[in-house]
């Protein structure tokens, strides 16, 4: 096991960890079998009103000014706050606001809401652009104990950062992070985790060792990086090319063993893998946009003894999303995930658990279980790709009574090592040989 500086994200890596552990290994065998539960995450776009032209954004795939459109569209804010309640109540354990636009031009509804959300006792996360903040928003997040924030940010200077946005966003998201971490600091709190999210292209790719130090700099806590969806022509100009693709893992490699040195933590979801060994998929750049096929890979499983019990089914379904999550578009509409074109359900005329248990989310499940994707998952995300391979993951290791009993022998014998060490390491007793490369490793650690 290597060990790693405290870093404030465990706070966030705890709560998903015990998510995968408790909920995503079982749900699925349990709904198949009768037991329905809430959606586990709302993501909330709670408009769509931005002050960034970014050149990656499905934005300009809109035919019409989305920012002013929004003002006639968006649902009411004590609708917001009505189903931030039902949902807590319900059993919803996360929400996630974030979408098309840039929560903060409506701040004093979203810190409310914010408010809220951790009221009813779920942890909250939201993505920003980093450029609205004011002392006072972040004094007040900080003190709610809200659990994450992710700042955009796409290089290490304001150059590429500004070019890409289409906007002077650089210094105020740069200084935005640094007050989340002074008041995080100031309050003696571990929360909100401030991580710094890139998308990746062919503009920013060669400044990933770069932005490593640059989060490490700002005292952030994790960079996430996420390869470009292309929604337009413009976003074709700005993909990684075949050439660019191939200097790509070294370039990571490179990136990889910064962050461990500095002490960040480096989420790149072009990496496939489990929790301990990822590897780089150049599927996941090049099909950006066409990706559907890269869902189906997960269900490519043979037949075992020509007959298949409940996990293996439950395997071979390509997409969990309609029994795990909901997105709540700003104009009230409902649905499974956010590239997702179909939306019939409506929070201004249905509550969450009508839409959550009825017909129309119900006839979803039936197309994803006979494996029937449709169209726009093409535009599905490699992050989405990457958390469906862990759904199967904690299936496969913690969905059955067995996997979960040698789960905890392990855990058990690992518990009596450490301590055994550590009693070594403060009577001076020299271990028994077969015990020193463990003894070993936490000296280095520690000294």
């Amino acid at each position: 096991m290597k060990l790693k500086k405290p870093n404030p994200i465990s706070h966030l890596l705890t709560f998903k960890k015990e998510l995968w552990i408790r909920d995503y290994s079982t749900r699925m065998q349990r709904w198949l079998g009768g037991e329905k539960s809430a959606p586990i995450r709302i993501d909330a776009e709670v408009h769509r009103r931005c002050n960034c032209n970014c050149l990656h954004c499905a934005r300009r795939r809109a035919k019409h000014d989305l920012s002013e459109e929004s003002k006639e569209i968006e649902v009411d804010d004590i609708k917001w706050y009505k189903v931030a309640h039902e949902s807590g109540k319900l059993g919803v354990k996360a929400w996630n606001i974030a979408g098309i636009g840039e929560p903060m031009i409506k701040s004093k509804f979203v810190i409310k809401l914010m408010r809220i959300i951790k009221q009813e006792h779920m942890f909250g996360e939201l993505t920003s652009n980093g450029t609205l903040w004011s002392i006072n928003d972040i004094k007040e997040v900080v003190r709610i104990g809200w659990d994450s924030i992710g700042i955009s940010i796409d290089a290490p200077n304001a150059k590429i950062h500004n070019h890409i946005r289409r906007y002077n966003a650089f210094d105020k998201a740069v200084q935005t992070v640094k007050l989340l971490s002074k008041y995080r600091e100031k309050y003696q709190v571990e929360t909100p985790c401030i991580t710094i999210n890139m998308v990746l292209n062919a503009l920013n790719y060669h400044t990933l060792p770069e932005m490593v130090e640059f989060v490490y700099n700002l005292r952030a806590d994790a960079l996430f990086v996420e390869p470009m969806i292309v929604y337009t022509s413009l976003g074709e100009k700005i993909k990684l090319n075949t050439m660019q693709t191939q200097e790509l893992p070294k370039i990571i490699k490179k990136s990889q063993k910064l962050a461990d040195k500095l002490g960040v933590e480096l989420f790149i979801s072009c990496l496939v893998g489990d929790d301990e060994v990822k590897e780089f998929d150049k599927n996941l750049i090049e099909k950006t946009g066409n990706i559907k096929q890269e869902i189906h890979k997960g269900t490519q499983r043979k037949l075992r003894d020509s007959t298949w019990n409940l996990i293996d089914q439950i395997l071979n379904i390509p997409c969990y999303y309609p029994w795990f999550y909901l997105i709540i578009t700003a104009d009230g509409s409902v649905a499974h995930c956010g590239e997702c074109t179909e939306k019939s359900e409506n929070i201004k005329n249905k509550s969450l658990k009508e839409i959550w248990y009825g017909n129309h989310m119900e006839s979803l499940r039936r197309n994803y279980l006979n494996k029937k994707l449709p169209e726009y998952c093409n535009n599905c995300r490699p992050n989405v790709i990457g958390d469906l391979n862990l759904v199967r993951k904690s299936i496969r290791e913690y969905g059955s009574l067995d996997a979960v009993q040698k789960k905890l022998v392990t855990v058990f014998k690992e518990n009596l090592d450490l301590l055994d060490h550590l009693y070594y390491i403060k009577q001076g007793i020299k271990p028994p040989l077969k015990k020193r490369n463990i003894l070993n490793r936490i000296r280095t650690y520690w000294i």
